[in-house]
Protein backbone atom coordinates (compact mmCIF):
# COMPACT_ATOMS: atom_id res chain seq x y z
CA UNK A 1 0.00 0.00 0.00
CA UNK A 2 2.43 2.67 -1.41
CA UNK A 3 -0.27 5.45 -0.13
CA UNK A 4 0.71 4.57 3.33
CA UNK A 5 2.27 6.70 5.18
CA UNK A 6 4.33 3.16 6.79
CA UNK A 7 5.53 2.27 3.12
CA UNK A 8 6.74 5.55 2.32
CA UNK A 9 9.76 4.60 1.90
CA UNK A 10 8.76 2.18 -0.61
CA UNK A 11 7.85 4.48 -3.11
CA UNK A 12 11.27 5.27 -4.79
CA UNK A 13 11.77 2.23 -7.23
CA UNK A 14 15.31 1.02 -6.91
CA UNK A 15 13.73 0.89 -2.75
CA UNK A 16 10.83 -1.19 -3.84
CA UNK A 17 12.74 -3.53 -5.92
CA UNK A 18 15.00 -4.01 -3.69
CA UNK A 19 12.73 -4.83 -1.00
CA UNK A 20 10.87 -7.65 -2.98
CA UNK A 21 13.63 -9.04 -3.91
CA UNK A 22 15.24 -9.12 -0.42
CA UNK A 23 11.47 -10.66 0.67
CA UNK A 24 11.85 -13.58 -2.10
CA UNK A 25 14.75 -15.28 -2.12
CA UNK A 26 13.53 -18.69 -2.19
CA UNK A 27 13.32 -20.21 -4.94
CA UNK A 28 10.97 -23.11 -4.56
CA UNK A 29 8.53 -20.86 -2.77
CA UNK A 30 6.06 -18.89 -4.97
CA UNK A 31 5.40 -14.91 -3.89
CA UNK A 32 2.01 -13.42 -4.79
CA UNK A 33 3.62 -9.18 -4.29
CA UNK A 34 0.43 -6.79 -4.03
CA UNK A 35 1.25 -3.33 -5.02
CA UNK A 36 -1.50 -1.25 -4.23
CA UNK A 37 -1.63 2.60 -5.15
CA UNK A 38 1.72 1.87 -7.06
CA UNK A 39 1.25 5.75 -8.87
CA UNK A 40 3.05 6.27 -6.05
CA UNK A 41 5.82 5.77 -7.13
CA UNK A 42 5.90 7.47 -10.17
CA UNK A 43 7.23 10.84 -9.51
CA UNK A 44 6.33 14.03 -10.17
CA UNK A 45 8.77 15.16 -12.91
CA UNK A 46 7.94 11.78 -14.65
CA UNK A 47 4.62 12.56 -14.62
CA UNK A 48 5.03 16.01 -16.09
CA UNK A 49 7.52 14.82 -18.57
CA UNK A 50 6.18 11.95 -21.49
CA UNK A 51 9.50 11.85 -23.10
CA UNK A 52 11.42 10.91 -19.76
CA UNK A 53 10.98 7.04 -18.82
CA UNK A 54 9.10 6.52 -15.85
CA UNK A 55 11.61 4.51 -13.79
CA UNK A 56 8.85 2.08 -12.07
CA UNK A 57 8.01 0.71 -15.47
CA UNK A 58 11.45 -0.90 -15.85
CA UNK A 59 11.30 -1.99 -12.44
CA UNK A 60 8.26 -3.90 -12.96
CA UNK A 61 9.71 -5.54 -16.06
CA UNK A 62 12.55 -6.37 -14.44
CA UNK A 63 10.50 -8.35 -11.38
CA UNK A 64 8.67 -10.03 -13.98
CA UNK A 65 11.47 -11.97 -14.83
CA UNK A 66 11.87 -13.40 -11.15
CA UNK A 67 10.13 -17.13 -12.11
CA UNK A 68 9.09 -17.32 -9.16
CA UNK A 69 7.11 -14.05 -8.22
CA UNK A 70 3.86 -13.22 -9.28
CA UNK A 71 3.21 -9.11 -9.43
CA UNK A 72 -0.23 -7.82 -9.10
CA UNK A 73 -0.09 -3.98 -9.52
CA UNK A 74 -3.17 -1.67 -8.83
CA UNK A 75 -3.64 2.05 -9.21
CA UNK A 76 -6.09 4.92 -9.24
CA UNK A 77 -4.67 7.23 -11.02
CA UNK A 78 -4.54 8.32 -14.64
CA UNK A 79 -1.45 8.62 -15.14
CA UNK A 80 -0.97 5.00 -14.42
CA UNK A 81 -3.74 3.57 -17.04
CA UNK A 82 -4.68 0.42 -18.32
CA UNK A 83 -3.65 1.89 -21.72
CA UNK A 84 0.14 2.21 -20.17
CA UNK A 85 0.12 -1.35 -18.82
CA UNK A 86 -0.42 -2.75 -21.82
CA UNK A 87 2.16 -0.56 -24.30
CA UNK A 88 5.04 -0.88 -21.19
CA UNK A 89 4.39 -5.00 -20.38
CA UNK A 90 3.33 -6.10 -24.09
CA UNK A 91 1.99 -9.48 -23.60
CA UNK A 92 3.49 -9.80 -19.98
CA UNK A 93 0.71 -8.56 -18.00
CA UNK A 94 -3.03 -8.55 -17.93
CA UNK A 95 -5.45 -5.64 -17.34
CA UNK A 96 -8.27 -6.19 -14.89
CA UNK A 97 -11.30 -3.87 -15.06
CA UNK A 98 -13.10 -3.48 -11.95
CA UNK A 99 -16.75 -2.34 -12.48
CA UNK A 100 -19.70 -1.47 -9.68
CA UNK A 101 -22.18 -4.44 -9.04
CA UNK A 102 -24.78 -5.67 -11.49
CA UNK A 103 -28.40 -5.78 -10.20
CA UNK A 104 -27.85 -9.13 -10.29
CA UNK A 105 -24.88 -9.27 -7.91
CA UNK A 106 -26.37 -6.59 -5.51
CA UNK A 107 -29.57 -8.26 -5.30
CA UNK A 108 -28.11 -12.00 -4.69
CA UNK A 109 -26.18 -10.48 -1.90
CA UNK A 110 -29.16 -8.27 -0.33
CA UNK A 111 -32.28 -10.50 -1.19
CA UNK A 112 -35.88 -9.99 -0.33
CA UNK A 113 -38.06 -8.14 -2.38
CA UNK A 114 -37.02 -7.09 -5.77
CA UNK A 115 -38.69 -3.79 -6.02
CA UNK A 116 -37.57 -3.06 -2.75
CA UNK A 117 -33.92 -3.77 -3.41
CA UNK A 118 -34.39 -2.05 -7.36
CA UNK A 119 -35.29 1.13 -5.81
CA UNK A 120 -32.61 1.13 -3.37
CA UNK A 121 -30.30 -0.13 -6.09
CA UNK A 122 -31.43 2.78 -8.36
CA UNK A 123 -31.40 4.90 -5.94
CA UNK A 124 -27.31 4.67 -4.71
CA UNK A 125 -25.61 2.37 -7.47
CA UNK A 126 -23.85 -0.84 -7.48
CA UNK A 127 -20.66 0.02 -5.72
CA UNK A 128 -19.69 -2.66 -3.21
CA UNK A 129 -19.15 -0.72 -0.56
CA UNK A 130 -23.08 0.99 -0.39
CA UNK A 131 -23.90 -2.37 1.09
CA UNK A 132 -21.92 -2.61 3.82
CA UNK A 133 -23.88 0.43 4.77
CA UNK A 134 -26.97 -0.53 6.61
CA UNK A 135 -30.31 1.61 6.02
CA UNK A 136 -28.20 4.60 6.81
CA UNK A 137 -29.07 6.62 3.96
CA UNK A 138 -27.42 9.80 5.20
CA UNK A 139 -24.08 7.43 5.21
CA UNK A 140 -24.35 6.26 1.94
CA UNK A 141 -25.29 9.77 -0.11
CA UNK A 142 -22.12 10.59 1.90
CA UNK A 143 -20.07 7.89 0.77
CA UNK A 144 -21.19 8.51 -2.88
CA UNK A 145 -20.57 12.21 -2.49
CA UNK A 146 -17.23 11.82 -1.25
CA UNK A 147 -16.39 8.94 -4.06
CA UNK A 148 -17.62 11.44 -6.70
CA UNK A 149 -15.25 14.21 -5.19
CA UNK A 150 -12.40 11.94 -5.50
CA UNK A 151 -12.55 10.34 -8.62
CA UNK A 152 -14.39 12.88 -11.13
CA UNK A 153 -13.69 16.30 -9.39
CA UNK A 154 -10.01 15.95 -8.37
CA UNK A 155 -9.27 13.86 -11.67
CA UNK A 156 -10.62 16.78 -13.16
CA UNK A 157 -8.82 19.32 -11.48
CA UNK A 158 -5.69 17.46 -12.16
CA UNK A 159 -5.86 17.01 -15.68
CA UNK A 160 -6.66 20.59 -15.95
CA UNK A 161 -3.37 21.14 -13.80
CA UNK A 162 -1.46 18.94 -16.01
CA UNK A 163 -2.09 20.80 -18.86
CA UNK A 164 -1.29 23.78 -17.95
Amino acid sequence: MLDDDTFEHLSDPNKLSKYIRSHSTDKNQEYHVFLHEVQYAISQEEMKNPDKPIQLYSILNGLLHLGNVDIYVTGSNSKFSSKDVMTEFRGRGDVIHVYPLSFTEYYSHVGGEKAEVFEEYAMYGGMPFVLSIRSEKKKKIQYLSNLFTEVYCKRKLTSYFNKN
